[in-house]
């Protein structure tokens, strides 16, 4: 009987346990290692991050939660959060999405890039924050992507909206 209960407590616990794990529910639809290179740029670009954005692939959120992340080929990114900020963080490949983190003076971003599905390019940007899980559309703002091979001929990109930074530098 003794055995019985451990056994369950076991099967229980390694049920909880991985129902909670933030890959399950993170990770919408996991891809190879290979698409997750149309959204990046050189590492030496890394430097001119900030100033050059324009000119830099940049995965955008709309306007319901305002975010960039420039990802760079070295496991780097930097990103602009309207009323958090701008900085650095790292991403790694991890359970077939890209985990970002950075370091914030009050607390420690971790959000997950993947694709929202199994055929389509369309990805989705998922984290936790003060209102617990949340998942958007992210989308591929690139400036050098070659339109003239459609017959379109491409004009100056929109403008970037601009940025605003939390005056409490949180």
């Amino acid at each position: 009987m003794k055995n019985t209960i451990s056994l369950f407590v076991l099967i229980l616990t390694t049920t909880f346990l991985g129902a909670c794990s933030p890959n399950n529910e993170m990770v919408a639809s996991q891809r190879s290692p290979e698409f997750f290179n149309q959204f990046m740029n050189p590492a030496a670009d890394f430097s001119v991050a900030e100033s050059k954005i324009g000119e830099l692939k940049v995965m955008e959120v709309g306007a319901e939660y305002p975010m960039r992340y420039v990802l760079f080929q070295d496991g780097r990114f930097y990103y602009q959060i309207d009323k958090l900020g701008d900085g650095t963080g790292w991403w790694k490949l991890e359970g077939g999405g890209l985990e970002f983190t950075a370091v914030r003076p009050i607390f420690d971003m971790h959000l997950y890039l993947s694709a929202a599905d199994a055929q389509t390019d369309a990805t989705v940007l998922r984290f936790n924050d003060r209102h617990g899980f949340n998942s958007v559309n992210i989308q591929l703002r690139d400036p050098s992507a070659n339109m003239t091979s459609f017959g379109i001929v491409p004009t100056r990109l929109p403008e970037l909206r601009p940025f605003t930074a939390h005056p409490a530098g949180i």
